[in-house]
């Protein structure tokens, strides 16, 4: 007779649980319940974390505007440095192939710093090729807007540095052409009034001078445009302090 309503009070008490009113969580799967409580299924827990990571990775406005500008005016730059090289390449190129004149001390000092100018707005421009790849790296890993913002200041810093040091060297070249070009004048002028043969300023001589022009813009523009993703850099990283 025990047996028997022991097993009749167990039946009963499973009947019970398993009609009892399931609950919902998040809009998934029914809790679980049993003696010790309600206990959530596998599969509404990893909704539930799915769901936690997508909001966890959701991209933040400020770090997609970052990216738009670094993708923009990384483009811009390197178009602007690339022609503006390439002519200063082509010019100074031709001019070392034509030229049949002996340089001096200072007219072979100028044309050697406009070449270290040239090298440095090579150097410049693959930098700012940079800033597009970076562009698509955050939009890889979607970091916060203080680590963007943080990542994009530490890579223009180094093209900042860069586009200096080209055109101090451009300025210094810039010094010692004009120089070189002034003095010929000079003496141009004076031996003609002695009667003597002069060396006479050619327009070879002043494509040098074009051709150190168009380094210097180049270093330039690449600064304008660090300047304004910086600003831009700055924007995103007060985002997240706000």
């Amino acid at each position: 007779g025990g047996s028997l309503f022991l097993i009749v009070l167990v039946r009963s008490r499973a009947h019970a649980l398993m009609t009892a009113t399931p609950a919902r969580a998040l809009g998934t799967p029914f809790l679980r319940v049993n003696s010790g409580g309600l206990c959530l299924t596998a599969r509404t827990c990893a909704c539930a974390m799915c769901e936690g990571t997508d909001t966890e990775l959701q991209e933040t406005p400020a770090v997609r505007t970052l990216r738009k500008r670094l993708w923009s005016w990384g483009w811009l730059s390197w178009w602007t440095q690339t022609i503006l090289s390439v002519i200063a390449a082509v010019i100074l190129l031709f001019v070392n192939s034509v030229s049949q004149q002996s340089l001096n001390l200072p007219a072979l000092a100028g044309r050697s710093l406009a070449f270290v100018a040239l090298a440095g707005s090579v150097v410049s421009n693959f930098w700012t090729w940079g800033y597009t790849r970076l562009s698509k790296r955050l939009g890889r890993k979607l970091p916060t807007a203080a680590d963007a913002a943080a990542r994009v200041s530490g890579s223009l810093r180094v093209g900042v540095v860069v586009n200096l040091l080209g055109i101090c060297f451009a300025i210094l070249g810039a010094e010692a052409i004009v120089g070189t070009l002034a003095a010929k004048a000079f003496t141009t002028q004076g031996q003609l009034a002695l009667g003597g043969v002069a060396s006479p300023v050619q327009a070879i001589d002043v494509l040098v001078v074009q051709a150190n022009t168009n380094t210097l813009a180049a270093h330039f523009a690449a600064l304008i445009a660090s300047m304004r993703l910086q600003l831009a850099a700055n924007a995103c990283a007060a985002t997240e302090t706000a």
